[in-house]
């Protein structure tokens, strides 16, 4: 198969995940029924969807970010989550190109995705999220043998006491609960080693963010930031480089 047509397929495949996402976020967050079956929906006037109005990315350009049944304005996270989606799915098999692993990490992207989205909009981690992830990245890791079963529990071990630490010793005032089970994820997944990448980066970035958002005065001291992306931003970037920057400091000492 032509890498431009699959590097294509990709893309567009996480575009359509991507809008799902969109759709799952908010319907969860509503408690709504039929959460992964039932029909969309206008958010303002209810009216059902068409085919049409769901086409990922196509559908908010042509309709110029508004819904077509009552004009009202369609928030930009809905498009941007589907690209970012379909770029990361792209950029997957590019460097991941052996298909189970492909596959491994593609299903923990998603996951990822939604929990950055989710906390990114609400300020929250429903711990069904943290748990799947906790869950696929286990299974995904035993079954490919990427990581060694001690460095799974090394780093499942050092992220539940690093934001365990954190929550106890601020009173839940810097972490919520739900970062307490993100970090076992990311332990999973990551093993010890990659774990420290991914949050090295994630606190640099969080950083870097609220310093700029303090200078433009878009934030102040007690600003409360959702901190999920920062830390799903951190494991993304562990999952691509994570390997090279270990071996590379390793080499250095």
């Amino acid at each position: 198969m032509p890498t431009l047509f699959l590097q294509t397929s990709l893309f567009f495949l996480g575009t359509i995940v991507g809008s799902f996402l969109g759709v799952l976020i908010h319907r969860y967050k509503k408690n709504e029924s039929g959460i992964i079956f039932g029909r969309s929906h206008c958010n303002y006037c209810q009216k059902k969807l068409a085919a049409k109005d769901l086409v990922p990315l196509a559908s908010f350009i042509l309709l110029k970010g508004r819904s077509r049944c009552c004009n009202k304005k369609i928030g930009k996270e809905y498009f941007f989550l589907e690209i970012i989606t379909g770029i990361l799915f792209g950029l997957l098999w590019i460097i991941f190109p052996d298909a189970p692993t492909f596959i491994f990490f593609t299903i923990i992207t998603t996951i990822m995705i939604a929990i950055a989205w989710y906390d990114g909009l609400f300020q929250e981690i429903p711990d069904i999220f943290s748990i799947t992830g906790i869950l696929a990245a286990l299974i995904g890791n035993l079954l490919l043998q990427k990581i060694q079963i001690n460095e799974i529990g090394i780093g499942a071990l050092i992220g539940f006491l690093f934001f365990k630490m954190q929550h106890v010793i601020s009173k839940g005032k810097w972490i919520g609960e739900g970062d307490i089970f993100l970090g076992i994820f990311m332990g999973i997944f990551l093993g010890w080693k990659n774990l420290l990448v991914a949050l090295f980066f994630a606190y640099m970035t969080g950083a870097i963010i609220g310093l700029i958002l303090l200078l433009q005065k878009k934030a102040h001291g007690k600003t409360a930031i959702a901190f999920g992306p920062f830390l799903m931003a951190g494991t993304i970037f562990a999952m691509f480089f994570g390997d090279v920057i270990v071996h590379w400091y390793g080499n250095t000492l």
